[in-house]
């Protein structure tokens, strides 16, 4: 049942679908469009023109348009008896043919068009283009006809030179021999004519290249040239005109070359008020669209197009012209870029990022300064308390020495005469005494001990070398760990605050031996290479791995670090679980000025102990 119901309603849906017909999309209409050019293919002009119909017309989306293009080739074919067979050749490819619309380039196609009004194409359209009027003096156009003319004035241009080139007296004018060239040449004649009186009026026409190129190599100072066309040589040699002639004549001259038309420019003339041929492309292409939309051509007026100035930059460099002196409005191609014009985006980045950095680096040598001012302010107070710690510890020193250590001797002293006068009288009293001297001399013994480690009067009276070689005597009798001293290339009377630097260090350095390696000898070497001094402390102990070297740098390797560098020097620490540990410490042997010692306190503590 569901079935029988499914498929009546598929089939109803079909029927229903089959009773409208679907809609598809129209093939556009095509139009032809043929262009008759006067010159060939290889010419700037036409391509030009034909550049800007196929950009144009290729937009349009309500036909497609068949782009044709033929080359009358006026140059190639001078002879009126060829240049009719390759008409009638034209007229019988194209007599059966539904044209659209025509384009005329040129005076020769639009003589071609106008003298076959009824067999070629009749009632087709058709578009004037590159073309000056006086060109086609005596030819009728019919209705048919429209589009847009060149206007040429030569003299806007040749003022531009004179302007550009304030001290010219010569002005030469190059054209070929060709119908074309002799054309453009008879319509801009009489304009140049008035020009006879500024300067010197010279045509250099009617020669072969090479003579052409002779006489520009050879012209005058202050000489301008004005490049008419030159398709073709007294010789008759052929040429194109824009793209091999041009070139040559611009680059044998040696003078300054302007023209009157846009496809010189880049090729090496200057420029000047030049016909625009990529303009005309851009002018008749909306006419062309509007002919194939059916628009009458008696509705679209001629018009004539604007000439500009148009000038080479490259060229105004290579003749030293001044720019400033360009017409107004005047356009410069070929520009080359300066740095700022070409990176001004990446300069603007590339400045952003320098004054950044820069800021950047003034805020870091703020900081260095900052810190090694913090770093100096540090070590003058360590250096400072280190002082005030070595007054103390000299203060000390002295007064166990001068003071304890002498009383304890009167003390013993006394105890001996006691221990004398008793003698005999009780034995055990004799014994008692003599105990209480021992003790009191070994109590005396330990005050000097500690009195020499606090002040050292060998460091202070005979030097680094001797205090040194005393610090481990007295540290091997007292602590029964063997120290073997050495001394290489030291003088005996090192003092000051190098020594004592020095001294303290590897009095700390021993007394780590002592309290950390638990090694029963140690190494003591003292030397001077150049006029640097080099402590090494070495034990044969336990040691410790770098890796926990943190944990067992103590106060003391702090102090001794500190030390160091009051004096300029470097202390290192070498150390390797179960090898042992070095200590090693580096000092130029000059003076330091640190304020741990001064003549004037010693000489006041020397008053004070005189007095005692």
């Amino acid at each position: 049942m569901h079935f029988r119901l499914s498929l009546t309603i598929a089939l109803l849906l079909t029927v229903s679908l089959s009773a409208f017909p679907q809609q598809t999309r129209p093939i556009p209409e095509t139009k032809r469009v043929l262009v008759f050019s006067e010159m060939g293919p290889t010419a700037p002009a036409p391509a030009l023109v034909v550049q800007q119909l196929q950009s144009e017309l290729a937009g349009s989306t309500n036909y497609q348009v068949e782009l044709y293009v033929e080359n009358l080739e006026s140059i190639l074919f001078p002879n009126p008896q060829d240049r009719l067979e390759l008409r009638n050749w034209y007229l019988h490819r194209y007599g059966e043919r539904t044209v659209d619309a025509i384009v005329a380039v040129g005076p020769d196609p639009i003589r071609f068009l106008s003298q076959a009004p009824d067999s070629f194409f009749p009632g087709t359209p058709v578009v004037i283009c590159c073309t000056l009027q006086p060109q086609i003096a005596g030819v009728s156009l019919d209705n048919r006809f429209t589009g847009v003319w060149l206007d040429i004035n030569p003299q806007n241009t040749v003022d531009a030179a004179l302007r550009l080139i304030p001290g010219a007296k010569h002005l030469f004018v190059v054209a070929g021999t060709s119908a074309y060239d002799r054309g453009i040449l008879e319509l801009i004649s009489p304009q140049l004519s008035k020009y006879a009186i500024k300067c010197d009026l010279s045509y250099l026409t009617d020669l072969s290249m090479a003579e052409l190129l002779a006489r520009l190599k050879g012209l005058p100072p202050n000489s301008i040239v004005l490049y008419t066309s030159f398709w073709q040589d007294a010789t008759g040699r052929q040429f194109i005109n824009a793209s091999s002639a041009l070139p040559m004549i611009a680059e044998a001259s040696n003078a300054p070359v302007f023209g009157l038309a846009d496809t010189y420019i880049g090729r090496g003339i200057v420029g000047g008020q030049v016909l625009s041929f990529a303009e005309q492309g851009k002018l008749i292409a909306p006419i062309v669209r509007q002919l194939l939309d059916k628009k009458r051509p008696s509705e679209i007026p001629v018009s004539v197009a604007a000439n500009q100035f148009v000038f080479d930059w490259k060229q105004l460099h290579r003749w030293n012209l001044d720019e400033r002196r360009l017409p107004l409005n005047s356009v410069v191609m070929f520009r080359e870029l300066s740095i700022w014009e070409k990176y001004r985006g990446r300069l603007i980045v590339l400045g952003v990022l320098l004054v950044a950095l820069l800021g950047l680096t003034i805020y870091l040598l703020l900081e260095i300064r900052n810190r090694t001012l913090l770093e100096q302010d540090r070590l003058e107070l360590t250096g400072r308390l280190i002082g005030i710690q070595e007054e103390e510890r000299r203060r000390l020193g002295r007064e166990i020495h001068d003071d304890f250590g002498q009383r304890l001797a009167a003390i013993a002293y006394q105890l001996e005469e006691i221990e004398e006068g008793v003698g005999g009288k009780s034995k055990e009293v004799a014994r008692k005494l003599r105990d209480l001297w021992n003790d009191v001399s070994e109590f005396g013994t330990d005050l000097h001990a500690l009195s020499h480690r606090l002040h050292s009067s060998v460091l202070e009276n005979l030097g680094l070398k001797p205090g040194l070689q005393s610090l481990c005597r007295e540290f091997e009798s007292q602590n029964g760990i063997k120290v073997q001293f050495s001394a290489d290339r030291v003088p005996d009377d090192i003092r000051g605050e190098t020594a004592l630097c020095f001294f303290r260090i590897g009095q700390e350095a021993l007394r780590n031996v002592k309290k950390h390696s638990g090694a029963g000898r140690a190494q003591v070497n003292l030397s001077l290479a150049d006029t640097r001094l080099h402590l090494s402390i070495h034990d044969d102990g336990r040691g410790f791995a770098v890796t926990d070297s943190a944990r067992h740098v103590g106060l003391g390797i702090r102090s001794m670090e500190e030390r160091a560098r009051l004096i300029g020097g470097q202390l290192k620490v070498r150390s390797t679980a179960g090898r042992g540990t070095t200590i090693e410490l580096f000092a130029p042997l000059s003076q330091f000025s640190l304020p741990i010692t001064g003549s004037e306190s010693e000489a006041q503590h020397g008053e004070q102990h005189a007095e005692r």
